[in-house]
């Protein structure tokens, strides 16, 4: 970044260029704990999931369920959320 005309300095918003670069790294931030918590805590939890079905094969199936959808919900903000990356991106360098 320092390389480009438009950077001005760290934390300094004075332009289209930098607004849209802050909002491109708050979206990439974004993607990042949504990764995060998926891999941390929806993982597990399906593991969790498939040991209960083996169990209580309704109770498991259930809740397996309930855990893919929110995965599945959380999927798509981070696609939403990747096209946002992509569209600053796209504004930062037509600027």
């Amino acid at each position: 970044m320092t390389v480009d005309s438009n950077y001005n300095g760290f934390l300094t918003f004075d332009s289209q260029w930098a607004v849209a670069i802050l909002l491109k790294h708050i979206a990439y931030i974004g993607m990042i704990a949504i990764t995060a918590y998926i891999q941390a805590v929806l993982y597990p939890a399906m593991s969790r999931a498939a040991l209960l079905a083996e169990q209580k094969p309704e109770l498991g199936a259930a809740e397996s369920d309930k855990i893919q959808n929110r995965e599945i919900l959380l999927l798509r903000v981070n696609l939403i959320l990747a096209v946002i990356v992509l569209f600053f991106t796209a504004l930062a360098t037509a600027v």
